[in-house]
């Protein structure tokens, strides 16, 4: 089993890679590490924190101790072959037509659309593209700034957040908000508060755009604390069935 902390070894699309796990999505349906080495190379790599869906990811080993001779061993372990069920897809038989789609290695506004019968179709797209299902932006540029705008017009969108110990001493990873028309997923690992400073900011503080959580607790915090952000205008459906199973 994987935990945070654990050191792990992972065969992807991208490469072999070896680190700490830094991140787990509830389902293990997405891994991030720390202090992570190309193990094709040895080197280790820039960034200090790498990403990786679980469809990019063949084959996950965890670094154990075998309880009779001592020795460190290498585990393999599972991985479900969906894609992370809580950035919204609709179908776990869906695939996802990208050849890679680790959160890292994406470039900013890159679309994937969720295709389960043609594999033909291309999933370099737009943000216009009425298919599209995610938009991933890890950099502030015309697609972000796009994706604010649209964002900025709607009246209700969901919202949702993952990293380690989310709260006011934990770190915001990813941060997906969900629009009638797409999920955009924004790397805050790469972004920075930069993302708050460049129009995130009005979209969480304001008044006229409802949020949709659950358990807006941990989120509520950590923007707070680390971004100076005052989440606002919140519908809590954890909440909501608190107060319908006491009516």
């Amino acid at each position: 089993m994987i935990n945070v902390g654990s050191e792990v070894r992972l065969q992807t699309v991208h490469g072999n890679f070896q680190g700490i796990v830094h991140g787990l999505n509830r389902r293990e349906h997405f891994v991030s590490l720390r202090d992570a080495i190309d193990l094709s190379t040895g080197n280790k790599i820039a960034k200090p924190i790498r990403n990786f869906l679980d469809v990019d990811i063949r084959k996950c080993e965890v670094k154990t101790t075998d309880a009779q001779t001592g020795e460190t061993v290498w585990k393999r372990n599972k991985f479900s072959s969906r894609l992370l069920m809580e950035m919204g897809l609709k179908d776990s038989s869906a695939r996802v037509t990208r050849d890679s789609v680790s959160c890292d290695s994406l470039a900013a506004g890159t679309v994937l659309r969720e295709n389960p019968t043609d594999d033909s179709t291309s999933a370099e797209h737009t943000p216009e593209s009425a298919s599209a299902a995610y938009v991933m932006l890890d950099k502030i540029d015309h697609s972000f700034h796009e994706a604010v705008g649209k964002i900025q017009h709607c009246g209700v969108i969901g919202l949702t957040g993952h990293g380690a110990d989310l709260g006011r001493n934990g770190r915001l990873s990813l941060m997906q908000i969900a629009t009638p028309e797409c999920v955009y997923i924004f790397d805050m690992l790469w972004i920075g508060d930069r993302a708050f400073v460049e129009g995130l900011r009005d979209v969480l503080e304001s008044k006229q755009t409802l949020k949709v959580m659950f358990n807006c607790r941990s989120m509520s915090d950590i923007l707070w604390h680390q971004f100076a952000v005052n989440l606002t205008h919140v519908f809590d459906c954890q909440v909501a069935v608190v107060m319908l199973d006491t009516l």
